[in-house]
């Protein structure tokens, strides 16, 4: 802000790109870009705090990406021969690959976004466990599986997780 209270953006989060559709949907589906522009534009915030703060439901984001979980999360780039998504009640995916892209190997290794909401947590993780069944990629190497891993871990259905949590799932697979 200057000295006359003009607003400026001297950059944009890139989180809110990725992360923004689980805050939209526990808020009950307000749309963050939209609001930023509209701010940007400077006109007046609608939303009040406490509109803000109601949280209407559980969401997980699941980062699909063409990465090798067992080789440290290298990338993989390559063809995607065939690529099917899952939907349903509670089931979003935000992705623009399709069967026949190619990912490049020059830029972020994000496949699709698998964005998944339900009225708890473990109808939620049920949804995401389905979606995640449904889902199928067949090309470059991919985070489905390891998603799969983290549902199954206990730690992770019970809400006890810590940022050691990805190691500990890995250091599993190796015994």
């Amino acid at each position: 802000m200057d000295e006359n209270k003009n607003f400026y953006f001297m950059e944009v989060n890139t989180r809110l790109q990725v992360e923004h559709p689980v805050t939209e949907a526990v808020c009950g589906g307000i749309d963050l870009v939209k609001m930023q522009i509209e701010i940007a534009q400077n006109q007046a915030l609608t939303l009040t705090q406490a509109e803000a703060q109601k949280i209407t439901c559980h969401a997980m984001e699941f980062r699909i990406n063409a990465e090798d979980y067992e080789q440290n999360f290298l990338p993989n780039s390559g063809l995607v021969a065939y690529f099917h998504t899952p939907n349903g009640l509670g089931v979003r995916v935000d992705s623009a690959v399709y069967s026949g892209y190619e990912i490049p190997s020059f830029y972020d290794s994000l496949i699709a976004k698998l964005i998944i909401t339900a009225p708890n947590r473990n109808l939620t993780l049920k949804r995401a466990q389905r979606a995640l069944d449904e889902f199928k990629i067949k090309g470059p190497k991919n985070t489905l599986d390891f998603h799969k891993l983290i549902l199954q871990n206990k730690k992770f259905q019970e809400g006890q997780t810590n940022t050691a949590l990805v190691e500990e799932i890995l250091n599993e697979g190796k015994k």
